[in-house]
């Protein structure tokens, strides 16, 4: 005997798994330096991204729903001269935690992904009584820029100029865990 769907039924659930693919709006946890951790809602332009990475010594690009991240750690940071004696540091290699088709993979992206430069934050307060969201939108950096005055690097503190990249402010973000629904 075959079971036989109510079309009702079977259109909710297509339309829940539709809603899921192109969700742009994700419960996170993020942390920057020294654990500095901030509660709430990121929120992106698109509802899924493409990246390249390799497998097996080739480069391979692959493209996901947002909705299957569960964590971006930014593992190092590259140098874009803007000036004399300022720099930007852009994230440059990322370690991704996605799901895909009921598996765990974790890839090593080697560039850039402007997606998450900058993110559209809403954090959650408590209250008293439960949790709740205030629409104070904000925005949270992955990338910085730092200034090199004589030996010292301005906002990072470090005092060797030989230090190419210098170690990102605690206020930037280094990873991000997204939380499921």
């Amino acid at each position: 005997m075959v079971d036989v769907l109510d079309p009702g039924v079977l259109f909710n659930q297509t339309q829940k798994r539709i809603d899921t693919l192109n969700k742009k709006n994700f419960k996170a946890a993020l942390f920057g330096g020294e654990e500095v951790e901030w509660q709430g809602e990121v929120s992106f332009p698109e509802s899924s991204m493409s990246f390249k990475h390799e497998v097996n010594f080739n480069t391979v690009k692959t493209s996901i729903p947002l909705s299957a991240l569960r964590e971006i750690n930014i593992k190092e940071w590259t140098k874009k001269n803007l000036d004399k004696n300022e720099f930007a540091f852009y994230p440059g290699r990322y370690e991704l935690v996605y799901e895909e088709e009921g598996k765990t993979k974790t890839v090593q992206v080697r560039e850039n992904m402007e997606v998450f430069n900058r993110l559209s934050f809403v954090p959650e307060t408590k209250s008293e009584n439960a949790s709740r969201k205030t629409s104070a939108k904000n925005y949270l950096y992955t990338y910085y820029v730092d200034y090199l005055r004589g030996n010292i690097w301005e906002n990072s503190r470090v005092t060797n100029r030989r230090y190419t990249i210098p170690p990102a402010p605690g206020s930037v973000i280094r990873r991000i865990v997204f939380q499921k629904d």
